[in-house]
């Protein structure tokens, strides 16, 4: 049987694991997009840090890597 500090536990490591994950992917945007497109504006960088979505950031990462610009990427990020 599983204790509630077990089970609390598990859960910490689980989002603490998440969180890392988000904000490697979030890191990988912002770089792919500074080697492509140069300096990324405050405003811009700020909305992909509140992306909170795994899979969100996964395909922003994707558009940052093929996106013809940085108001292109802008452009697919509202959508």
């Amino acid at each position: 049987m599983t204790t509630c500090a077990e089970r609390w536990k598990a859960e910490g490591i689980e989002k603490g694991i998440e969180k890392g994950k988000m904000q490697g992917k979030t890191e990988a945007i912002l770089d792919v997009l500074r080697q492509r497109c140069g300096p990324i504006p405050e405003a811009v960088e700020r909305s992909i840090r509140e992306v909170s979505d795994l899979a969100r950031l996964g395909e922003l990462l994707g558009h940052a890597a093929t996106c013809d610009d940085l108001d292109a990427f802008v452009a697919i990020m509202q959508q």
